[in-house]
């Protein structure tokens, strides 16, 4: 075996171009940058013209790379936030031997700020349709940013398909019938659409507190429509929520906000949220993600392997972490729940 350290020649040769934002194409990535402080990490930014949008790409490649083996690859959404912290649970799970070692891959923004700097592009991105009023309301608090319109999941998975994956494959020994993609909150909502309209696009899912509420709980109808399309679904499911995403709890957290704004959230739009949620009807994620996953069960697809696992005492912000541990656990057969 052999520890990754510089590209080689052969594939600097590969990446290597002018040094500044590019666009993928031919399968090739631009030039990668060293990401400091993190061991055999990078990240190139690129342009997509057909989104208009300057995406950036992290890879953490394993440990120990083996010359001529394949690794599975693990595709992670909203990377400006959690690229780090997923990167390092993989290394170490595969460090003793709890999942197969497995290139990172993050999809993020050319942001600075973080996840703070990419709420609005990721709402564009992350979200399947343009959802309805309560989905119009959010749009605006989100437009604070950067103007956004919702719907754009599909020329997003598009993106992913088409461009990113036969970059990363031609670019890393990665396994192209081996790919994970997992993300949370809106992304779990992406995740969990493209498992019910294109799940070949993967082959193993990992949805952490997904809003699958959204537009009046339409993943219903996306899940009928799967199961009067398509006899079997051959995909690895993972789906968790924190056990405290109860409406009770939410309704109780937002009311106390109406005294006690959270910062860069004023009373008024606090009131407006509130009103909105009571109108039509309150995110309902532990309740949900159970009832999801017994709706994809009930269907009996012969190759599809789900379960669900939400975590006690955990809260939207909070259950990423280990929601990604076990996720990636049990995609990779070595935990049920």
């Amino acid at each position: 075996m052999r520890r990754m350290g510089k590209l080689g020649p052969a594939t600097a040769a590969l990446l290597f171009g002018a040094m500044a934002t590019t666009s993928l194409a031919a399968g090739k990535l631009g030039p990668m940058t060293p990401m400091t402080g993190l061991h055999n990490a990078e990240f190139v930014d690129y342009y997509s013209a057909a989104i208009d949008e300057r995406f950036r790409i992290f890879v953490a490649s394993p440990t120990f790379v083996e010359p001529g083996k394949k690794y599975p690859v693990i595709y992670v959404l909203d990377a400006n936030g959690v690229f780090g912290a997923v990167m390092e649970t993989a290394r170490l799970l595969a460090f003793m031997g709890e999942t197969p070692n497995a290139f990172v891959v993050g999809i993020g923004y050319a942001v600075d700020h973080g996840l703070a700097g990419a709420l609005s592009k990721r709402y564009r991105d992350l979200s399947p349709t343009k959802g309805g009023p309560l989905e119009d309301m959010t749009r605006q608090w989100a437009a604070g940013l950067d103007p956004v319109t919702p719907g754009g999941g599909p020329a997003f998975l598009t993106l992913l398909r088409e461009e990113i994956k036969p970059a990363i494959e031609a670019a890393y020994p990665v396994d192209p019938q081996d790919a994970t993609i997992g993300g949370a909150s809106l992304a779990g909502l992406f995740v969990a659409w493209t498992l019910l309209t294109e799940p070949e696009s993967f082959q193993r899912y990992i949805v952490i507190s997904p809003s699958i509420w959204w537009n009046q709980e339409e993943v219903w109808q996306w899940e009928e429509a799967t199961a009067a399309r398509t006899r079997d679904i051959d995909a690895t499911v993972f789906v968790t929520a924190g056990g405290l995403e109860t409406v009770d709890l939410l309704k109780a957290q937002v009311g106390g906000w109406l005294d006690n704004p959270p910062p860069g959230m004023p009373a008024p739009q606090v009131q407006e949220a509130y009103d909105a949620y009571e109108r039509y009807g309150w995110p309902r994620m532990a309740s949900i993600t159970p009832e999801f996953v017994a709706k994809l069960k009930s269907r009996n697809y012969p190759s599809l392997t789900i379960d669900v696992h939400n975590m006690p005492h955990e809260t939207h912000m909070s259950v990423g972490p280990g929601a990604w541990s076990r996720g990636l656990r049990y995609v990779f057969g070595h935990w049920k729940p």
